[in-house]
């Protein structure tokens, strides 16, 4: 354990040269503050990309046209799923509490001078169920909007707020919008969703799928069916059945790769929670890299103040300094310069980590646990890099050392 003594004496020799000091420490304030705010900022966008998952609905699963292989999707070879085969589906599944095909378009909406792209779901009205929507103001279309092909529309809170503005309240219940050239009343706008991924939820729209059919698509193909398990443990016994019941649809062959993929909320989670937690912690060892560097920077420069103070550790030698002392002393140097970049490192990173957090709008906090960690990674840089000048000058003869100009 230094004294006082080893501590005043390494203050001053850091004091002495304090531009290269402050060089010396930026290489580990940099590789500490980038561990912290990536390691931080990583584990926010995990939180809200799961959030985002978890918010599609509870017990979900999506069944897409085309069989799903590690490269992505492959389109169906044989005739795709039209809406009568989910009526069909839907009686052959009793473990699903609630099911709703989905026809996707592409549409530009128009109110006035504004005009926006914004994709279009044609679905039923159990939709709102499945995925959890919830209206900000209006009402949600019904099953006789549905029956009747009614010419309606809920908008998702982005795509009102780009076509009304953000005025309070915005007037777009009961405005009439331009969908790809066709007029359409606005019964209703969803609550703020975020985002999912790369989508942006609020940036949709639903109408009733007969309207989709008789309007926009020409076609009763769907794009998807969202299907609502039970209950979490009836997950695997859902999808069993529509795989079981889907196939017989279909008529594919037996034994032939299904020409469909059912993929559950809890996969996409697994799914896209280790994409981002390999990032995370790719990035974090890119980072830990800079803090490498910054410990043969350290390094760099205690083998030059060796060289600058032979004739100190020569005189001390002299007077009855022990190897021990010397080396000590050194060490004792690095890891203060090192120590210093870590405290340095800690509250420029927990900085980049509040703001950063707030421009991405993530709930990004820093981690008490990940600070001390890097401030211990720091401390243990300087020990690393310092020993071998501390050996160097611990092992200096006194006669040659007192020599040396």
């Amino acid at each position: 354990m230094p004294n006082l003594a080893a501590v005043r004496m390494a203050f001053r020799a850091i004091a002495s040269n304090r531009l290269r000091s402050l060089l010396t420490v930026l290489g580990v304030v940099i590789g500490v503050a980038a561990v912290i705010s990536l390691t931080s900022l990583g584990q926010a966008t995990t939180s809200s990309v799961e959030s985002s998952v978890e918010g599609l609905g509870s017990n979900l699963l999506v069944v897409s046209p085309g069989a799903s292989t590690a490269g992505g999707f492959i389109p169906p070879s044989q005739a795709p799923i039209t809406l009568a085969d989910e009526v069909s589906l839907a009686s052959a599944v009793p473990a699903a509490k609630a099911m709703a095909p989905v026809i996707s378009q592409a549409g530009t909406f128009v109110y006035g001078t504004n005009s926006t792209s914004v994709p279009i779901e044609g679905t039923t009205p159990a939709v709102q169920q499945i995925r959890s929507l919830t209206l900000a103001e209006g009402s949600f279309y019904t099953a006789a909007d549905e029956a009747s092909g009614a010419p309606v529309v809920v908008l998702g809170a982005q795509a009102a707020a780009d076509l009304f503005g953000s005025e309070d309240p915005p007037g777009a219940v009961g405005s009439q919008v331009q969908v790809n050239g066709l007029p359409f009343t606005v019964i209703g706008v969803l609550a703020a969703l975020g985002q999912s991924g790369a989508t942006n939820q609020d940036n949709t729209a639903f109408m009733p799928i007969t309207t989709v059919i008789a309007q926009l698509a020409g076609t009763d193909t769907l794009s998807s069916i969202y299907v609502s398990a039970r209950s979490t443990a009836d997950m695997n016994l859902t999808t069993a059945e529509i795989d079981a019941a889907l196939t017989a649809i279909l008529q594919e062959p037996a034994g032939s790769q299904p020409d469909f993929t059912v993929t559950s909320q809890t996969q996409v989670l697994s799914t896209l929670s280790s994409v981002t937690g390999t990032l995370t912690t790719f990035l974090a060892a890119i980072a830990g890299i800079s803090l490498l560097v910054g410990g043969i920077g350290i390094m760099n420069i205690m083998l030059v103040s060796v060289t600058e103070r032979t004739r100190e550790i020569g005189v001390r030698k002299a007077v009855g300094a022990r190897r021990a002392d010397i080396l000590s002393q050194f060490v004792l140097e690095a890891v203060m310069l090192s120590l210093a970049g870590g405290l340095l490192g800690v509250a420029v990173g927990t900085a980049i980590t509040l703001f950063g957090g707030r421009a991405l709008s993530l709930s990004a906090r820093p981690d008490s646990g990940a600070d001390l960690l890097a401030l211990g990674f720091s401390a243990a840089v300087g020990i690393v890099f310092g020993a071998y000048p501390a050996l160097r000058a611990a092992r200096l003869m006194p006669m040659q050392a007192l020599r040396y100009e």
